[in-house]
């Protein structure tokens, strides 16, 4: 084991995230700005987030009715690559800085300093390391392809008229490349300009035809006498519309021109369309090299990835201040010029510079490795929070032509994200503060969220609380145990001829267990083994009656629900546990009994809300009990009411005596205003006044 890979063992697994400008590739092509997904799905699911230490998460299942619509992203195991949902978003406090990294291809990726990245050691073998301490020339995975499914892509029409197209096309899409590469719109005229350089006068002709066929307009060719480029021009309001609609990244100045998602999104005989429309105009060629050339580095970046689509790899080089797509490896050059290539005017050069480099054979594979240029650590000035994606089960995704990793571990989360179990799970823990107050729920005692405590069948607080009786026997038990330890050490080293083995052997009976461990283990694992009981009708009543019974204590207005349907299959499992550590295939009454008895007991623990003696299932279930809730939504229509009356800010005085009037003490008040504000739902414009987030 190297000695870094060793150090990264004991690096703290928290806060490993993603900057929030950095873009996700989707696997239908489209691309996000990770910090604006997030907090759009968040904003828009504020009642499904789970509150994890120092973060927020959100299981995209909870989000969207039907499997089939979660977003899917590409992933791999490193062998293969697949379509996968996405499994839970979540956003973090931020780190003080980042860690920027610039590989081979011209990308970067800028993450939190324990962001785990893939490299390749010197075993071969591909491992995670910290970011922070990658180092330059370190070699990470990366693909060679984008496996994209295409789509066939509706456009929108900004009225009924029939002159603009249903679907993104081949034709149109030509006509994009032309625009992405070297035409604009201009607001103030309300028109769409294409501009060709005056020596490819073909191509001019080509896209004013284009014009012309697909939106039924006229166009005109200008040819100044004073200028080097030949410009095809339209003036048409809806025209420009038109383009602003559906393809609002053609319309932007240069500097932030980007590939049209919805060509991304296309199939790929689009996609080539519009590589054929951008090399003509923006094409770079020379004896040695062929690509694309452009002062956006987001629009090379789109170039690179619209090129994977097609399995052509490429990298980004800047001089000055151009950004130029290289066509790299003679497999991808080969590649690129019979997709693309062929239809250029040069063809005949590219070809010729082909053949002179001879192609040797390679193993077909999705992946190749890329090289770490730069490393560098830059501080965080602006961002409050980091952002992080969860893919199940390899926890990967591609974006950027990398393979990069995604999780949500123990100290990110306080859980462990990922728990397959075919047994029985004991879980502890302390409470925060050295001891529980039974006056206050669980969920906020323990470290533990609710989303991950509320999966447990029973749940016990353990309190020392004085007993003689009881005191007496611990006391009695420790003590005995020690005595009879000392016994054993003198007979064993020979410092008292007066201790038997008998003695030693009589004193130990009385603090064994009942049950030795051993045969207790065997019991159990015979018990797990043989025995597969069945609830006969008594029992099944039982447990329907009991049921039944706590649900209808929810049943009046305003109650809490007491339990859910997930306590119903608890104690169905609990019953089947009964009937086997009796070694019986059969559940009985008895069985439902002893198990209505256990989980009442539980849910007097830690199933009652403390203000209204009730039981309430959200206690442990999303850590807020119903009495809490409410307090909060006459709070937020408190401080609704106040702003209206103080100029759209709501002083905090005013908010706190308002709140006294709806039993909701000042102490109290300033609790649940602290939560709101880390929930996002109200902010401090200054001292002393609050406002809500709208």
């Amino acid at each position: 084991m190297q000695t870094r890979e060793r150090g990264a063992l004991h690096e703290a697994l928290e806060q490993q995230c993603y900057h929030p400008q950095s873009e996700i590739m989707l696997s239908d092509g489209g691309r996000v700005k990770i910090g604006e997904y997030v907090d759009k799905l968040m904003y828009e699911n504020k009642d499904k987030i789970v509150q994890g230490i120092n973060c927020e998460i959100l299981f995209l299942k909870h989000v969207f009715n039907s499997p089939d619509r979660i977003p899917k992203v590409m992933s791999t195991d490193m062998c293969n690559i697949f379509h996968t949902p996405i499994d839970r978003v979540s956003r973090h406090i931020a780190h003080k800085k980042f860690v920027k990294l610039e590989f081979s291809n011209g990308r970067t990726l800028t993450v939190t300093p324990e962001h785990p990245i893939y490299v390749l050691n010197n075993h071969k073998k591909i491992i995670k390391l910290p970011a922070s301490i990658i180092q330059k020339g370190d070699m990470v995975p990366a693909v060679s392809v984008y496996p994209i499914i295409g789509k066939e892509i509706s456009l929108f029409k900004p009225d009924l008229s029939k002159e603009f197209p249903d679907k993104l096309d081949k034709d149109l899409a030509r006509l994009l490349g032309y625009i992405v590469s070297d035409g604009h719109g201009r607001y103030k005229k309300r028109s769409v300009e294409i501009i060709i350089p005056k020596t490819n006068i073909n191509i001019v002709k080509d896209a004013d035809n284009l014009i012309k066929s697909i939106f039924k307009t006229t166009s005109r060719l200008l040819l100044p006498q004073s200028a080097s480029s030949t410009y095809v021009q339209v003036s048409n309001n809806r025209l420009y519309d038109f383009f602003k609609l559906n393809f609002p990244e053609v319309v932007n100045l240069s500097h932030n021109k980007r590939i049209p998602i919805k060509v991304m999104q296309s199939k790929e005989e689009v996609v080539v369309q519009f590589l054929i429309g951008a090399f003509r105009v923006d094409g770079l060629y020379d004896s040695e090299r062929f690509g694309y050339t452009t002062n956006s580095y987001n629009l090379a970046c789109d170039y690179q990835d619209a090129l994977l689509r097609l399995g052509i790899y490429s990298y980004i080089k800047k001089k000055k201040d151009v950004y130029k797509v290289v066509i790299s490896g003679k497999k991808s050059m080969k590649i690129f010029y019979e997709y693309i290539g062929k239809y250029d005017v040069r063809r005949e050069k590219i070809n010729q510079n082909l053949e002179f480099k001879s192609c040797k054979n390679r193993i077909n594979s999705d992946f190749r490795f890329l090289t770490v240029k730069s490393v560098s650590i830059i501080p965080n000035k602006t961002s409050k929070l980091v952002y992080d994606i969860t893919v199940e089960p390899n926890h990967t995704f591609i974006s950027s032509g990398l393979v990069l990793h995604n999780t949500i571990s123990i100290a990110k989360a306080g859980i462990m994200a990922t728990l397959k179990s075919r047994c029985a799970l004991l879980g502890a823990a302390n409470p925060k503060y050295g001891r529980f107050d039974k006056y206050e729920g669980i969920a906020k005692q323990i470290n533990m969220p609710p989303a991950l405590l509320s999966r447990f069948d029973l749940i016990f607080v353990l309190t020392d609380e004085p007993n003689e009786s009881v005191d007496n026997s611990i006391a009695y038990h420790i003590l005995q145990s020690h005595y009879a330890g000392e016994l054993s050490e003198q007979y064993k080293h020979g410092k008292n001829t007066e201790i038997t083995s008998e003695m030693i052997n009589s004193e130990i009976e009385f603090i064994e267990p009942e049950i030795k461990p051993d045969i207790l283990r065997k019991y159990i694992a015979y018990a797990k083994r043989e025995i597969y009981p069945i609830m006969d009708n008594g029992a099944r009543q039982k447990l329907i009656d009991f049921y039944l019974g706590l649900r209808k204590l929810g049943e009046k207005h305003d109650s809490p629900v007491p339990v859910t349907a997930r306590q119903l299959e608890a104690l169905v499992r609990l019953c089947e546990a009964s009937a086997r550590i009796r070694l019986s295939n059969k559940i009985t009454i008895e069985d439902a009994d002893r198990v209505i008895r256990i989980v009442e007991s539980c849910l007097k623990q830690v199933g009652v809300d403390p203000e209204t003696g009730l039981f309430d299932a959200d206690i442990v279930a999303v850590g807020v009990p119903k009495s809490q809730r409410d307090k909060i939504k006459i709070l937020l229509d408190i401080i609704s009411e106040v702003e209206s009356e103080y100029n759209g800010v709501a002083p905090l005085e005013v908010v706190i005596e308002r709140a006294e009037e709806h039993d909701i003490t000042p102490e109290r008040a300033e609790e649940l205003i602290s939560k709101l504000e880390m929930k996002k739902e109200i902010y401090r414009p200054r001292y002393g006044y609050i406002k809500k987030i709208e």
